[in-house]
């Protein structure tokens, strides 16, 4: 099914919904694409230096007041979005990737923080210590992006701010930290992406000590890829088996990518994020689907639009009416987003045009290779 407001469907995907489920939505009408701001420099204790947050906001997050969303932190926040700012001239050109999952029903919306690197971008991406490169600041650089960064970003934004609904990403040494800081702070960051990463790093160090075993208390999802062309592909493979060695299962809690002619530069990374994104944020994968009886909300501002429903019929349709076009799908199980009314609907034929039976609405209770 899908909302409606005044007779125009809500964007992004459809709702799959049984009947006598309930499920909570946060549909939005307008703009389907995003936007990208740049937040003043953050200072950094742990580093005692400064940078900027790069920040994508999804295209519901000013309009749909009553939704709070997932968060991806990433490193090497100048390459993201702007080529201007890319290292190279070449930017991921996340937004516009994000955009077209999110308008396509493919993923869940969420925001991106981009953590911009510094002069010191080797050191603070790296244990200690490579003997050629040095390296050796990451555990202040961990302590930066979890312990200032993110509580930052939960504060002003409106994040869901659990560890299932937080993820790191990054590229060459950034992989190697992404994968490395979720290791150390499983209890903030459940999921971890490393995209051509840097495991060659201190003679294979993090694939001689791999994150793990796998946890029932804590449980963890890592992505590894790398491209067939000078990208380290021998090394992730490697990685790839030590993970499996760990306890992991492909599939399951570890996805790896050979990505054919993919190349260690930004271009090969664009090419391919969208694996890791649907993989942790797939379309209605942080909803909650549960047994229960017909009635609930739908969500959107600072409104709430309460009706009920049986599995054919919509009873209530509000001047801003909530209603639904049938889409057959199995139940999808989930979780409810913290702080939210529970909500319900199956998925009925058609939108009304008008209120039916009883009317209820109102408020309820930068890289180079190798590196």
């Amino acid at each position: 099914m899908q909302p409606c407001l005044n007779g125009a469907p809500s964007r992004g995907g459809r709702y799959r919904v049984a009947g006598g489920a309930t499920l909570d939505i946060y549909p939005f009408f307008g703009a389907a694409h995003g936007t990208v701001d740049i937040a003043p420099e953050v200072f950094s204790e742990q580093l005692n230096n400064s940078r900027r947050l790069r920040i994508y906001y999804p295209p519901s997050y000013r309009e749909n007041s009553a939704k709070r969303y997932p968060v991806l932190y990433m490193h090497d926040g100048q390459n993201l979005f702007d080529p201007i700012t890319a290292a190279y001239g070449v930017a991921w050109d996340l937004a516009a990737s994000l955009d077209s999952l999110i308008a396509t029903g493919q993923m869940e919306e969420i925001i991106v923080v981009g953590i911009d690197n510094s002069a010191a971008r080797l050191a603070e991406y790296t244990p200690c210590c490579d003997p050629r490169h040095g390296g050796g600041q990451l555990s202040a650089y961990e302590a930066f992006v979890a312990d200032t960064v993110k509580p930052l970003i939960d504060r002003t934004r409106r994040t869901l701010p659990g560890r299932q609904h937080t993820a790191l990403m990054g590229s060459s040494l950034g992989g190697l930290a992404a994968l490395a800081i979720a290791r150390h702070r499983p209890a903030q960051f459940s999921m971890a992406a490393g995209l051509s990463s840097s495991f060659w790093w201190a003679g294979q160090a993090m694939i001689k000590d791999p994150p793990g075993p796998a946890r029932a208390s804590l449980p963890q999802r890592f992505y590894i890829d790398a491209g067939t062309v000078d990208d380290g592909l021998d090394d992730t493979k490697a990685m790839h088996d030590a993970l499996l060695a760990q306890g992991y299962t492909d599939g399951r809690d570890l996805l790896l990518y050979e990505a054919p002619g993919g190349r260690h530069n930004e271009a090969s990374w664009a090419a391919r994020v969208q694996r890791p994104l649907l993989w942790f944020f797939p379309w209605q994968a942080d909803q909650e689907i549960r047994a229960a009886r017909p009635a609930g909300v739908c969500r959107h501002k600072a409104r709430s639009y309460l009706y009920e429903v049986t599995s054919t019929k919509l009873h209530n349709g509000a001047a801003a009416a909530s209603c639904g076009r049938a889409m057959p799908a199995p139940p999808r199980r989930g979780r409810r987003q913290p702080g939210a009314a529970p909500a319900s609907m199956a998925a009925p034929p058609r939108c009304p045009a008008a209120p039916r039976h009883r009317h209820r609405c109102g408020p309820p209770s930068g890289s180079s290779a190798g590196c």
